[in-house]
């Protein structure tokens, strides 16, 4: 997850274009949803990866992260 967090910060830099940004924005959600997805033990495995990956975490119910997963 730090390196969702990194390419999260890395989008807020001053100086980087818009391009760069979205980029960056886009890495941290999709870093992010697969560390959702394989905590479950499940891989992505298509030609569409970073869609069903993005699109995954919405279907897996809410866990107190006191239980682990």
């Amino acid at each position: 997850m730090a390196n969702a967090v990194q390419a999260f910060r890395d989008a807020a830099v001053e100086g980087v274009s818009a391009n760069g940004k979205l980029v960056r924005a886009y890495d941290a959600g999709r870093i992010a949803a697969t560390a959702i997805v394989r905590v479950r033990d499940l891989r992505v495995r298509a030609a569409n990866h970073h869609e069903l990956t993005l699109a995954l975490p919405r279907w897996f119910p809410a866990r107190n992260s006191r239980e682990g997963p």
